[in-house]
């Protein structure tokens, strides 16, 4: 790395891991100025394609699967930082599955058995919404396997 006022080279003074995302943090020094500055380097993970039901190709967007995790969440016992951890956790499963495309249908089913551990009420507004259930049997039904 060189240092950005003289362009000289720059040793590492400090190096730690930055929360859980890929991140480390590194304190430099420049060999010829003595200036410091921190640098931070981020893991480039290769791109997931998310494969949706009419079969176009979508990127895969964290923030979409946060927002649909924290439409369920809302006004339940789970905070919005545990709802965040989950949807770290879940991003994580689906990166480590090692694949370059997943079908949008395969993320629902991660979402739904994560929810499904943590809140029965979250878990119902996501499947009422990810499986469309519109008639009152249909509801009836999955309240019947969350009994079970």
């Amino acid at each position: 790395m060189r240092c950005l006022v003289c362009q000289a080279e720059t040793k590492v003074l400090e190096s730690r891991a930055v929360s859980d995302e890929n991140v480390v943090r590194r304190r430099r020094q420049c060999l010829d100025c003595a200036k410091r500055f921190t640098t931070y380097e981020r893991m480039d993970l290769p791109a997931l394609l998310v494969v949706k039901n009419d079969g176009t190709l979508e990127s895969f967007k964290y923030e979409k699967l946060l927002s649909g995790i924290l439409r369920a969440t809302k006004k339940t016992s789970i905070t919005q930082l545990q709802s965040e951890e989950l949807a770290k956790k879940i991003k994580k499963e689906i990166l480590s599955l090692g694949k370059t495309q997943i079908k949008s249908r395969k993320i629902g089913a991660i979402v739904i058995d994560h929810l499904a551990k943590e809140n029965k009420v979250a878990y119902l507004r996501f499947v009422s919404v990810y499986r469309r259930l519109k008639t009152v049997a249909s509801f009836e039904k999955e309240l019947m396997s969350i009994k079970k």
